[in-house]
């Protein structure tokens, strides 16, 4: 969504969502892992002038910290017992600020 704030700034927000149901990781049955169904969301804010040349926003990745099991490697590649996990997991909750400045020609 966009507000327009004065004749030179406006306003934006964001927030997404996105879900990934549960699946096996594998055909096999003897040897295959559930991985457990997650969802995760996004939210982002910020102001952008129209011209186009610059930007700043405030986001959160993973807003609810969600801990999702991306991929469980059960074939043993890349996988060392006590010091690797097998799961690939979402990354945790991020914190951040983009400037964006785009130099010479405008949009």
């Amino acid at each position: 969504y966009e507000h327009a704030l004065d004749g030179i700034w406006r306003a934006f927000g964001q927030f997404d969502m996105s879900h990934k149901g549960g699946m096996w990781n594998g055909l096999r049955i003897d040897s295959r892992t559930f991985q457990a169904p997650y969802t995760l969301s996004d939210l982002r804010v910020g102001i952008d002038h129209p011209g186009g040349f610059v930007r700043l926003e405030a986001f959160v990745t993973n807003l609810w910290n969600t801990r999702g099991v991306v991929f469980y490697n059960s074939s043993g590649y890349d996988y060392f017992p006590g010091i690797s996990t097998p799961e690939i997991v979402t990354p945790p909750r991020t914190f951040g600020l983009r400037l964006h400045y785009a130099w010479g020609k405008q949009r």
